[in-house]
């Protein structure tokens, strides 16, 4: 099940439009979470679902009546659950194969793509959970959920890596998503090299990391690419700033998968420098996967 929480934002309106076609693309059910934040009449780790207020389930009716005008075939359902945004939504999250949430809020105070609840939401769960631009219009010729561009969408998903650490989550999560799309992986990892002062460093390529790093990247990428034969991985080693190449190569992407490590003394949680600025900067949806 693909769940997405909706507040009645344009950034929510995305997301819901996103991930009802990430659904039908997948073929799983759609579940729309609408989070009532009345703390006091029910705490987070008893939200129940329950019949609400006429004003309250008018959110979420509206974008399941949006979504099957679309989707008349994809299984949808919708309810609304009191308590904490982030609480509740790390609690959908666990019960979900990915959550999808818009990238800004419906809060008075405009802030930065990753929104606050985002963020918390980011921090609690370990499932994936995906961040959709309000702006974000892509595949809407083709699979439908408002009006968009005519041109051909992309079908690339890019995926940040490193290589001295990669993680057996971060590359089944973006194997699998560009094989549901045309198949295309595009991998950048990075290297931590000097670069001399006034050089172009974010920009600077150096073929000797690159010939270093194949065989290790070769090994994280081998028994992906065995099992999803269908994927063309397309690997690019950058010197200097990774989260600059990610931010710009997003332009043409479709998705982005970044990782979060859950590997942190005392159980804090971390969303490094690199994730952090591909979710505040990038403009195609960004999907954090947890790992360890």
């Amino acid at each position: 099940m693909i769940s997405v929480g909706v507040d009645g934002s344009p950034a929510s309106s995305a997301a819901a439009r996103w991930a009802a076609r990430e659904a039908r693309r997948r073929g799983l059910p759609l579940r729309l979470v609408h989070v009532s934040d009345r703390r006091g009449m029910a705490p987070p780790e008893r939200a129940e679902e329950c019949p609400p207020p006429h004003p309250i389930a008018r959110i979420p009716r509206q974008v399941v009546d949006e979504l099957r005008r679309f989707h008349p075939d994809l299984s949808i359902s919708a309810t609304v659950v009191f308590g904490s945004p982030a609480a509740v939504l790390d609690l959908t999250a666990e019960q979900s194969d990915m959550l999808v949430l818009g990238s800004r809020g419906n809060g008075a105070v405009p802030r930065l793509l990753a929104g606050s609840v985002a963020l918390a939401t980011l921090h609690r769960t370990t499932r994936p959970v995906v961040l959709v631009h309000p702006d974000d219009q892509r595949e809407t010729d083709s699979l439908g959920g408002g009006a968009g561009p005519t041109s051909a969408p992309s079908r690339e998903v890019l995926v940040g890596l490193e290589v001295t650490r990669p993680s057996d989550d971060l590359l089944r999560f973006a194997f699998d998503a560009a094989a549901h799309r045309a198949k295309v992986l595009r991998v950048v990892y990075g290297w931590t090299t000097y670069v001399p002062e006034g050089a172009p460093g974010a920009a600077s390529a150096d073929p000797l990391p690159d010939l270093v790093g194949n065989g290790a990247l070769n090994t994280a990428l081998a028994p992906w690419r065995a099992k999803y034969p269908d994927v063309e991985v397309e690997a690019e080693a950058v010197v200097g700033r990774p989260a600059e190449h990610l931010v710009d190569a997003a332009r043409g992407a479709d998705l982005v998968v970044v990782g979060r490590s859950t590997r942190r003394p005392l159980g804090i949680s971390h969303i490094g420098q690199v994730t952090r600025a591909v979710l505040h900067h990038a403009p195609a949806p960004v999907a954090v996967v947890a790992h360890d």
